[in-house]
């Protein structure tokens, strides 16, 4: 799966399960994944995504399974 954006940012998740109902977070910053549980490092030092910017997820497939705009 990915979360992207028009402008060519893009995160791929590392292979793990997530069970109906639960969530991930995604931070922009450096850090350990899984540390803790459910907490994914992109590894940027500044900020992807500015407000009015529209974040997707992809599933492995390429289609869209939600959007978000960020700041909204």
């Amino acid at each position: 799966w990915m979360l992207s954006d028009n402008e060519g940012n893009a995160y791929t998740f590392p292979n793990f399960r997530l069970w109906a109902g639960g969530n991930v977070t995604v931070h922009t910053h450096i850090g350990q994944d899984g540390n803790p549980p459910a907490n994914f490092y992109w590894g940027k030092l500044e900020a992807v995504w500015s407000q009015g910017e529209t974040a997707t997820l992809t599933n492995s497939q390429g289609e869209v399974v939600s959007t978000y705009v960020i700041g909204q």
